[in-house]
């Protein structure tokens, strides 16, 4: 796991963003730096009494409310159909340009509707 989290607007280009997020697991990785900073807490009931599970993704147990739950639960990739790679190409996208970009010219670079 990453020791300290890069923030996206630190890449020098696109280029360097998808050298660094390779997979989608790098991705998960990034968010839990992110998001809980090496302890996680739930976020259901916000106990720390949590423990990762075995398997192919990423998955947390509380041991206060009993939930299962994964990185990005309570954030706005909850429920997407689209990739943390997507997701963190679209910011950058985003923040990178001065002036902005159109939601049209976005879904025609990352080739999603």
């Amino acid at each position: 796991m990453c020791a300290k989290a890069k923030d996206l607007r630190d890449f020098d280009s696109l280029f360097d963003l998808l050298d660094y997020f390779i997979t989608e697991k790098v991705c998960e990785e990034y968010l839990a730096v992110i998001k809980w900073n090496g302890k996680p807490t739930c976020p259901y009931c916000e106990s720390e009494r949590v423990k990762a599970l075995k398997g192919k993704t990423k998955r947390f147990k509380c041991y206060g409310c009993r939930k299962q739950f994964g990185v990005k639960v309570g954030t706005i990739f909850h429920d997407s159909k689209l990739s943390l790679r997507k997701w963190f190409m679209a910011i950058y996208l985003v923040t990178a340009n001065k002036k902005g970009v159109s939601s049209h010219q976005l879904a025609r670079d990352l080739k999603i509707t």
